[in-house]
């Protein structure tokens, strides 16, 4: 059982045998070199549609645990569970204290003190803290609650504030849409997409069955949008609103659990 945490800038150096953080530059390399890396770096045969920390994440875990991981936890260095050890009781308090009296520039610099806090609590976890979190439940997630749009408004009014003149993102999206409602069902895919829930940060915990599954299922929709594979972090932004249809559709039983937001 082992902790996962997407780290592209080589942030993260400690790890024990709960914790990994991956570098995931040096990691596709094979080389144990550190630094920023472009969101859009791929070498030899990986594709561009595992050129974001997140999905490479999955992708790097797939290929090289497979067989010796039971349960995993899926973070990024800048986004983390509240997980539920009395080790952690107090940090969600603690920022939102920060939160409420700090300036935003002050804020960044104590939450990034916190992340160091938290990781160290990490290291010293045992294959326990991820039992104790899944009991009884099939997969962690944290949902977002879209107060005033749904989740295709809130992707396409995002999409049309960030990149005002590209169309393939829109035109990715529908197609999107129709590869989903064959896969699954147009009525479920209305009901999440139409709807405003989501699970926006491609971060779980789960057992490695449901997260093959799940990655097989989502590298499957991403091949047939393989004609967008040059379009800027299309893949990483439509990842982010494929859980949930995936989710609704194999009937998992879902936990929901709020995170932490570093700089």
């Amino acid at each position: 059982m082992t902790a996962f945490i997407a780290d592209h800038k080589g942030f993260l150096l400690s790890q024990s045998d709960f914790l990994r953080p991956v570098h995931i530059g040096a990691a596709l390399c094979n080389k144990k070199s550190l630094g920023p890396e472009p969101d859009n770096f791929s070498i030899d045969n990986i594709s561009r549609c595992e050129a974001y920390a997140d999905l490479r994440l999955y992708d790097y875990i797939y290929k090289h645990y497979k067989g010796s991981c039971e349960t995993l936890a899926l973070l990024q260095y800048r986004r983390m569970y509240y997980l539920s050890s009395p080790q952690f009781s107090n940090f969600r308090s603690q920022l939102i204290r920060v939160k409420m009296n700090l300036n935003i520039g002050a804020q960044k610099n104590i939450r990034s003190k916190f992340r160091h806090e938290y990781l160290s609590h990490l290291l010293n976890q045992t294959d326990e803290c991820l039992q104790s979190e899944l009991y009884g439940n099939d997969i962690i997630v944290n949902r977002k609650f879209l107060r005033t749009q749904s989740v295709q408004e809130q992707y396409l009014s995002a999409i049309a504030k960030i990149y005002p003149s590209q169309t393939e993102y829109l035109d990715a999206w529908h197609d999107m849409r129709l590869v989903l409602e064959r896969e699954l069902s147009p009525r479920l895919v209305s009901d999440c997409l139409d709807g405003n829930v989501c699970y926006i940060n491609n971060c779980f915990i789960t057992d490695w069955d449901n997260f093959e599954k799940y990655y097989l299922f989502l590298f499957g929709i991403i091949d047939e949008l393989s004609i967008y594979d040059e379009v800027f972090r299309l893949f990483g932004y439509l990842s982010e609103r494929i859980l949930y249809p995936y989710l609704a559709a194999s009937n998992l039983k879902v936990k929901s659990k709020a995170m932490m937001f570093f700089d």
